[in-house]
């Protein structure tokens, strides 16, 4: 998935389940776009919330692409909904749901991957 394929997805449908992964290191800043679309793991169906309990962390190993994986963050109540953050660049226009005290009202808008 590019980048263009990615900003249509985002204005033809108000849900996708495209992830965008971040690596910066000394090298310089890469970015891979993964489209969930159709298949992926139980990642995609992670909600978003202002005040998350897991984290994403890009994992790298013998593939070219590296591998989205969860860490909580704190304790996890059992029972308890894992919920990630879209990110904390600048607000978009889509309501936040996620009903935490410090909800900032709107989903993050990823308006630049470096």
């Amino acid at each position: 998935v590019n980048s263009t394929q990615v900003a249509a997805a985002h204005s033809s449908s108000p849900t996708n389940y495209i992830l965008t992964i971040r690596e910066e290191s000394t090298s310089g800043c890469l970015i891979t776009h993964i489209d969930a679309t159709t298949h992926g793991s139980l990642l995609r169906f992670m909600n978003h919330s202002c005040e998350p309990n897991v984290r994403l962390v890009a994992m790298r190993d013998e593939h070219v692409y590296p591998r989205a994986t969860c860490w909580t963050i704190r304790d996890v109540i059992a029972g308890e909904e894992l919920c990630i953050s879209y990110g904390t660049d600048q607000l978009g226009d889509a309501k936040c749901w996620c009903g935490v005290r410090s909800c900032r009202g709107y989903l993050p808008l990823q308006s630049d991957y470096c």
